[in-house]
C-alpha cells in the first residue's frame, strides 16, 4: 500500500470506506429600527472593519490549538446513518514547522477508530508520521503532498479561504467562546465562489470525496457562514456552517451521472439530513509545544519499505524468468 493511499484512509478516520459502502440552516431575521438606513450603514461598516481585522490577525497567526467537529447524517434505502468526526489539532507554522493531528470517528454511535499524525521539520525537510492500525509509519513529504494529506486540517489556511470568500457580512451581537468575548459575524459564500471554496477547504474530503468536477458540483447553492471574532485581537475563534444543501446537490449530480452505469448498479441515492462543521481555535500564538511520542523513533520508513517491495518484485520476476528458461531448455 503506497503512502498516499495509507494517509488518505487514516485522514478520513476510515469514514470514507464506511460511507462508500453505504453509498439549522438558520435564517434569522434581523430587527430593523425606524432609522434603518443609518443603522444598516453603521452595521455594515462595523462588520467590514471587523472582517479586515480578522484577516490581519489570521495573517499574523503562527501557532494555535484547534478542533474540527463534523456532524453527518444521511438516509438511503438501507435506513438512516450518522457519523461524528472530531479532530484535535496543534499547529506551529513558523520554522521549524510542527503539527499534531488526532482524528476520532464514530459511525451510528459506534467507534470507528482514531488516527494520529505528527509532522516534524528537520534541516528544512518535513517528515510526516502516521499511526495506522498498530504501527507508526514515516515519510519525507513536500508541501503539495502535505496539503493533499492534511490540508483540510490547516485551520489558518482554511480560515483565510473562508474570510476571503465571504460577502454580505453583518455583526449580530456578542458571544463567549472559551471564556473570550467574541463578535458574531455572519455572511454568505456566494454562488460565484462556493465551488472553489468547498474544494480548497477540503470540506468533503472526510466523507470520501477527495476530487470533485465542475459537472458534479453544478448548481451548488450559496452557503451561510458564521465567524466568532475576538473583539480585542481580531482572532477568529470559531467558524460554523452547514454544507448539507451543497452535499445534497453534489450527491444528486453524482447519482444521475452514474446510475445507468453497470459498474455502479448497487449505488443508492442519498438524502442528506446534516453535514455541519464547527471549527474552533484557541491559544492563538500561544499554543503549548508539541511533545512527540518515543514510538516515532521506531516508525517504519515508507521509502525503505517501498524499495524492499520493489526489490522483492524484481527478484521474483527474475526467478520466474530463470525458471521459464530452464523449463524451455528441458522441453527442447
Amino acid at each position: 500500500m503506497n503512502f498516499k493511499r495509507l494517509a488518505a484512509l487514516a485522514a478520513a478516520g476510515i469514514l470514507a470506506v464506511s460511507f462508500t459502502a453505504c453509498s439549522k440552516e438558520g435564517n434569522a431575521a434581523s430587527s430593523v429600527s425606524s432609522s434603518s438606513s443609518s443603522s444598516s450603514a453603521q452595521g455594515t461598516s462595523e462588520a467590514t472593519e471587523l472582517l479586515d481585522k480578522a484577516k490581519k490577525a489570521n495573517e499574523a497567526l503562527e501557532n494555535y490549538e484547534g478542533s474540527v467537529d463534523l456532524q453527518f447524517a444521511f438516509k438511503n434505502d438501507s435506513g438512516e446513518s450518522t457519523a461524528d468526526v472530531q479532530t484535535a489539532i496543534t499547529d506551529f507554522q513558523s520554522s521549524p514547522i510542527t503539527k499534531k493531528i488526532e482524528i476520532t470517528s464514530q459511525g451510528n454511535g459506534q467507534d470507528l477508530g482514531t488516527s494520529q499524525f505528527y509532522l516534524k521539520e528537520e534541516d528544512g525537510q518535513k517528515i510526516l508520521f502516521l499511526n495506522y492500525e498498530a504501527d507508526w509509519y514515516k515519510t519525507k513529504i513536500d508541501d503539495e503532498m502535505l496539503f493533499y494529506t492534511l490540508g483540510q486540517y490547516d485551520l489558518k489556511s482554511i480560515t483565510k479561504i473562508f474570510l476571503d470568500a465571504v460577502s454580505d457580512v453583518k455583526t449580530e451581537g456578542e458571544e463567549d467562546v472559551d471564556g473570550k468575548k467574541t463578535v458574531k459575524l455572519t455572511g454568505t459564500i456566494g454562488e460565484d465562489k462556493i465551488k472553489s471554496t468547498l474544494i480548497d477547504t477540503g470540506v468533503f474530503v472526510v466523507s470520501g470525496m477527495s476530487s470533485l468536477t465542475e459537472e458534479q458540483m453544478d448548481g451548488t447553492p450559496a452557503m451561510p457562514i458564521t465567524f466568532y471574532v475576538d473583539s480585542e485581537t481580531g482572532d477568529v475563534l470559531k467558524i460554523e456552517f452547514d454544507a448539507s444543501p451543497a452535499y445534497q446537490i453534489i450527491s444528486d449530480n453524482v447519482y444521475k451521472l452514474v446510475k445507468d452505469d453497470e459498474q455502479y448498479k448497487d449505488m443508492q441515492q442519498l438524502m442528506i439530513n446534516k453535514y455541519a462543521f464547527v471549527y474552533q481555535l484557541k491559544n492563538c500564538n500561544n499554543a503549548a509545544q508539541i511533545e512527540f511520542p518515543s514510538e516515532l523513533d521506531n516508525a517504519i520508513d515508507m521509502e525503505e519499505m517501498a524499495a524492499e517491495q520493489t526489490t522483492k518484485q524484481q527478484e521474483g520476476a527474475a526467478a520466474n524468468a530463470a525458471q521459464s528458461s530452464a523449463d524451455s531448455s528441458k522441453s527442447n
